[in-house]
């Protein structure tokens, strides 16, 4: 699973690769600095579009992520172990041409800590959770207020429609009256 953490009002964020082994996560980096050069759009907006598109949609055939590991050797240098991957996010265009939209590395956590980075993930996947739902609780109040502004105005629109109408029938009646003397009288 590939997971894009943002920074709310920035335009950084940070890529998490959760494999079946291992968490890794990149450094923190914004859309501009990771961008291909070469990729065509200089527009920041439709490069991030095009990353969460490549990012969410992974069986899309207009994208391809190519995993690349890096191995490092511990300080004992006996044993090799995967030190960090390198994703290298494609789009693949009419005839078949791949152009490299982004290049981002993801680390492995420090070898003891490897819960670190899955820790990290899944604290920010709550706090999200939870100030989605703080938003929700705060969309739902707003909702019940003005459900409750509508059934007053549909009630007051009810009782002024009652006293036009009593008010139309106590006119009519007295025009009646009116009528009726007008015709004794002649």
């Amino acid at each position: 699973y590939i997971v894009i953490i943002r920074s709310l009002g920035t335009d950084a964020f940070r890529l998490v690769l959760v494999d079946k082994e291992a968490c890794y996560i990149s450094k923190e980096s914004s859309y501009d600095n990771i961008r291909n050069e070469s990729y065509s759009t200089t527009n920041i907006k439709q490069f991030r579009n095009d990353l969460v598109s490549a990012i969410s949609r992974p069986n899309d055939k207009d994208y391809e992520i190519e995993e690349i590991e890096h191995w490092g050797k511990d300080k004992n240098k006996k044993e090799s172990h995967p030190k960090c991957k390198e994703l290298k996010i494609v789009r693949v265009a009419l005839g078949g041409l791949r152009i490299i939209i982004a290049n981002i590395k993801v680390y492995l956590g420090k070898k003891g800590n490897k819960g670190n980075n899955l820790d990290y993930l899944l604290e920010k996947m709550s706090k999200t959770l939870i100030a989605k739902q703080q938003k929700n609780e705060g969309l739902l109040r707003d909702n019940l207020k003005f459900q409750d502004k509508y059934n007053q105005s549909l009630q007051y629109i009810e009782e002024s429609i009652s006293a036009k109408n009593n008010q139309e029938q106590e006119l009519l009646s007295k025009f009646v009256l009116i009528l009726n003397e007008k015709k004794k009288k002649k």
